[in-house]
């Protein structure tokens, strides 16, 4: 992280009168989560195991993910660990503005703060990434521009990480013809996001799945070696926030939509 950190501020550095792009993506906080000395120790936020981790009942969901038995000590370790592999990427951060403050570039600026993917503290049982529940796909996501986008101002929107670029050629007055996502500074606002993963070998007993997420309702369906569905979760998001209690069958349209979602590209898609 530190090294990452000199490159951009070697990059930064570099006297340029045309619009630039930075791209950082620090290894923090994956496995195996080793912090740097000076924050082995250090004290992180408590953290209340969610009622998801604390599921008692878990026939509902896939054999699977049944078989995971992640719990909330492991859940509490891990977080532990990861948030101090943290603290390096907050200093990263904090000298990759301070560089731009000092050039004055920071007011021309639009900052992202995102991340690739969530991470399963023990929900549902299993632990880590690539399932489909919501602490696996939902991401914190920032964005700073200063003089354009109001500090402190939260917005509510369904969006995802394919709406980036989509959003810096917009802010730079650039539109390309076609492409996945939408410019967050267009107003458009999304009624469902597509999330997929395809089968791994780093976790065989993980099938492909593809799933609908909208404010009310998150539709998964799971896919055998023959790309029929093989398994369906759907969970009523205004009375089951954590995902404890599986439907099974989506409100009608659901599977339709999902299907054609997930053969659609270009800004039309969700």
């Amino acid at each position: 992280t530190h090294f990452i950190g000199d490159q951009a501020k070697t990059f930064l550095a570099a006297p340029s009168s045309k619009p630039w792009f930075l791209y950082l993506a620090p290894p923090n906080p994956h496995s195996p989560f080793t912090a740097e000395e000076k924050y082995e120790s250090a004290s992180v936020p408590p953290w209340t195991c969610n009622p998801a981790v604390m599921e008692s009942d878990r026939s509902d969901k896939p054999p699977f993910v049944q078989a995971q038995k992640r719990g909330c000590g492991w859940g509490q370790r891990t977080r532990t660990n990861q948030l101090r592999t943290l603290f390096s990427v907050d200093d990263m951060v904090e000298r990759v503005l301070t560089n731009l403050e000092a050039s004055g570039d920071l007011d021309n600026t639009l900052v992202f703060f995102i991340s690739d993917n969530g991470y399963l503290w023990g929900e549902h049982g299993p632990g880590g990434k690539r399932y489909p529940y919501l602490q696996s796909i939902r991401v914190p996501m920032f964005a700073r521009w200063d003089g354009h986008l109001p500090a402190g101002a939260v917005d509510n929107r369904l969006v995802a990480n394919i709406d980036i670029a989509p959003t810096i050629l917009d802010a730079a007055g650039l539109a390309p013809a076609s492409m996945d996502g939408r410019s967050l500074l267009s107003g458009y606002s999304r009624q469902r996001i597509l999330t997929e993963n395809w089968r791994a070998s780093e976790v065989p007993d993980l099938p492909t799945w593809a799933s609908l997420l909208t404010t009310q309702g998150h539709f998964i369906a799971y896919y055998d070696t023959s790309g029929a569905i093989s398994f369906r979760e759907y969970y009523d998001l205004t009375v089951d926030p954590w995902e404890l209690s599986n439907r099974f069958a989506p409100p009608a349209g659901w599977t339709q939509q999902l299907s054609s979602d997930r053969r659609c590209a270009g800004a039309s898609c969700p």
